[in-house]
């Protein structure tokens, strides 16, 4: 379906996917069929347009618009360090938005799947320090990554990232949950 709107959409056009999950590997599944289809990330926007508990709540009550456009040609590679700095710097300018919207922080991970790959999609490809590209699996759990250390939780004024791993991952789930 994204070749055959690759195929059509003018060069100018615009391709619009409302989608919304919780699910990473659905993310990466969606993100990947976009992006050999030709086609890039360059505008995502999240709404509550689903029923569910209350604003706040951990239940996902939120769908995401993807603006999506033909790759443009001739486009740079960026470095990975780069690219890193990129996206955490537009998750953590967007979030402050989708607080004052009223998002639950499950709708934030899933939203920050947007702005990760507009920022990725403005590169032909994204390479490590030794050269080699970066999958694009690699900006998902990063994303979401970026939106837990913006979460900033505290336990006895202790930043969750001085936990090990498992009491890191209870925490955040209890917080998220």
């Amino acid at each position: 379906a994204f070749a055959e709107a690759a195929r059509v959409v003018d060069p100018d056009g615009v391709v619009t996917i409302i989608f919304g999950h919780g699910d990473p590997e659905v993310w990466h599944r969606l993100l990947s069929s976009v992006k050999e289809a030709g086609l890039v990330l360059t505008g995502s926007w999240p709404a509550r347009t689903e029923k569910g508990g209350k604003a706040g709540s951990a239940n996902i009550e939120t769908t995401i618009t993807l603006c999506c456009r033909p790759a443009p040609i001739g486009r740079q590679s960026g470095r990975v360090a780069d690219v890193d700095a990129e996206v955490r710097a537009e998750i953590f300018d967007r979030i402050p938005l989708w607080d004052a919207a009223g998002l639950a922080l499950a709708d934030q991970l899933m939203a920050s799947a947007g702005p990760a790959m507009e920022v990725v999609g403005r590169y032909s490809e994204v390479l490590d320090r030794r050269g080699e590209p970066v999958e694009l699996d690699r900006y998902l759990p990063f994303a979401r990554r970026c939106v837990e250390e913006a979460a900033d939780i505290r336990i006895d004024a202790l930043p969750l990232g001085t936990f090990d791993d498992r009491t890191r991952f209870a925490l955040f789930w209890a917080r998220l949950y």
